[in-house]
């Protein structure tokens, strides 16, 4: 792996920005998240891959392995709250994007398929719900769901086609556990527990749910179903 070629990753992600010299604002289906993804999908393609979105916007692309076993899914979020930090999800995205690029160098097949996907929508900073992206694509909101979720703008479902995604789509567009081994996120941390201890990394090993409703479940939608396999 290059770590300087992921930090100048980082790096261009970080000019994807509202807001600059005032934190990164990149919400999901948004200008700057237009750049962000473009800039994403020339890497991507660098490698050999064809980047796609589905219905809500996430971005796709998929390694293919040397056998039919279930796939690996990694990658993060895309988005940010206003005036966030540069790391917060984007951090993952480019891990999982400079693992796809050390294995071409390496000319490496994985047994496995490898699916980096970008989620939209995670942080819910245009309608207040939570990892949207990834409720979209396990079921846990529907179409008529996004019609009917909306801001002073207008709803997500028209958001979604404004942006020139197509939200009817998604019933097609399911994960099925049936394909997927496991996902794994690379993030930073969001505390001081591993700089106080001097260590540089820690591995999650448990995630906790809470039972909210559906508009309000907090983060790991997406995490808890494939976890829970």
């Amino acid at each position: 792996m290059q770590a300087q070629r992921l930090f100048d990753t980082l790096e261009e992600l970080s000019t994807c920005n509202a807001t600059p010299g005032n934190g990164v604002t990149r919400f999901s289906w948004s200008e700057a998240d237009g750049r962000a993804r473009r800039v994403l999908e020339r890497e991507l393609r660098a490698i050999g891959l064809e980047p796609w979105a589905d219905g809500m916007g996430n971005l796709h692309a998929r390694l293919e392995g040397t056998t039919g076993a279930p796939a690996v899914l990694t990658g993060s979020h895309l988005d940010t709250v206003r005036n966030g930090g540069r790391y917060d999800g984007t951090y993952g995205v480019v891990a999982a994007l400079e693992a796809l690029r050390s294995f071409h160098d390496e000319g490496y097949k994985p047994e496995r398929a490898i699916e980096f996907i970008a989620f939209a929508e995670e942080e819910g900073s245009n309608f207040g719900s939570t990892c949207l992206g990834s409720k979209g694509i396990v079921g846990q909101i529907d179409v008529e769901g996004l019609k009917r979720l909306s801001n002073a703008e207008g709803s997500a479902y028209d958001k979604l086609r404004a942006f020139g995604l197509d939200p009817d789509a998604l019933p097609g567009q399911q994960i099925d556990p049936a394909n997927v081994k496991a996902f794994l996120e690379v993030h930073i941390e969001q505390n001081a527990v591993l700089e106080d201890a001097g260590r540089g990394l820690g591995i999650v090993t448990a995630i906790s749910t809470y039972l909210l409703p559906l508009t309000a479940l907090a983060s790991s939608t997406l995490h808890t179903y494939i976890t829970g396999l």
